[in-house]
């Protein structure tokens, strides 16, 4: 769990392009995650298919248990505001924001 309470897990696998695009979308907002890597060993698969129901792709991203899905889905939910809501909570006192409002 990170310092600010927030836990953040990652699902990466080697060569992935939008697994490093979420790690550094974290990265720049200063919040530690925890990367896990998929591998071809069967316990490791299974742990993944179960944190993350069963998801056919990586990144996976879950925040305090909650997955979120991809880097497409992180995305979508910082431009609609409600990542730092997940990461903050309500009264949301970082200001940092990926995207900019206009």
């Amino acid at each position: 769990m990170g310092k600010d309470g927030v836990q953040v897990d990652i699902w990466t696998r080697r060569g992935c392009h939008a697994c490093t695009q979420s790690k550094q979308f974290f990265y720049s907002k200063k919040i530690h995650f925890e990367e896990h890597r998929l591998s071809d060993d069967p316990a490791v698969q299974a742990y993944f298919q179960q944190q993350t129901n069963n998801a056919k792709t990586v990144p996976q991203i879950i925040i305090n248990g909650e997955r979120i899905g991809g880097f497409d889905d992180l995305l979508h939910l910082e431009k609609k505001g409600k990542l730092d809501r997940m990461l903050y909570g309500e009264k949301n006192d970082k200001k940092f924001r990926f995207f900019k409002k206009k």
